[in-house]
């Protein structure tokens, strides 16, 4: 039975998820959003800059890929509201009600409901034994999670669970694992620079101020993280301070 509600479970959070979208893009017109005009006269004075020789040809690149990308960011946000959305909300609708019958084919096909069911407890056991190279990313980060049950008071697993989880695209539970761990170990950069970077990636590439904090906390501790380093420059040049960001990358190459 598992099997079946995992399947389950897991169709019905992709219905809902499209039933989500499908309702708030329903009528999503293009508008037009104060930031475009902003990110747009950010590329100009990119150019400008290397125009003027201030900028050579690997920082104009980096830092207008950078502003480019903010602009598409910006730009998929321009939308505004309306009511005129019927076909998307059909098709929402239609998902919604396929769902549960492709919940019951799983069960049919995947569910073996002639057999007794295998305690977790004891799939996760049999996962631990077997080669980590054999299993993908949710059975490892299973098998992370009983280790980091076992061992509370230890950050090394809870690090290790996170990266499973985010490789599993389990950004949340990795930032979980990650806020655990720091608490443990406050004093270890590495924590602070996994919890920046998933918090980066949760945000989409965007350096937000959660990933600006935690990554000042890394520098704190280490001071040549690189990592820290270079999305603190990034965060600058997301914010406006392109000349900040810019003299920060050239601080990181320095120094490699």
């Amino acid at each position: 039975m598992i099997a079946f509600w995992i399947s389950a479970a897991g169709l019905s959070a992709a219905a809902g998820a499209l039933v989500l979208r499908s309702a708030a893009r329903a009528g999503a017109t293009q508008g037009v959003s104060p930031d475009l005009d902003a990110h747009k006269r950010q590329l100009g004075e990119i150019d400008r800059l290397a125009e003027g020789g201030l900028l050579d040809e690997a920082e104009h690149r980096a830092a207008r890929a950078e502003a480019g990308r903010r602009l598409l960011a910006a730009a998929d946000t321009a939308e505004t509201w309306t009511r005129d959305g019927a076909g998307p909300r059909r098709l929402a609708v239609a998902v919604a009600a396929v769902a549960p019958l492709l919940a019951v084919a799983a069960y049919v096909f995947i569910g073996s409901p002639g057999f007794s069911d295998q305690p977790f407890a004891r799939r996760v056991a049999e996962w631990r034994a077997t080669d980590p190279a054999q299993l993908d990313p949710p059975r490892i980060a299973a098998v992370l999670e009983t280790l980091a049950a076992q061992r509370p008071n230890d950050a090394e697993p809870l690090k290790h669970l996170a990266l499973a989880r985010s490789a599993s695209g389990d950004l949340a539970g990795a930032e979980q694992a990650l806020r655990r761990a720091v608490r443990l170990a406050p004093g270890r950069a590495d924590l602070w620079t996994g919890l920046g970077e998933t918090f980066v990636a949760q945000a989409n590439g965007q350096v937000t101020g959660d990933a600006q904090v935690a990554f000042r906390e890394a520098l704190k501790i280490d001071p040549t993280s690189l990592s820290a380093r270079y999305h603190l420059g990034r965060g600058k040049i997301g914010d406006g301070d392109l000349a900040g960001g810019l003299a920060d990358w050239r601080a990181l190459t320095a120094d490699l």
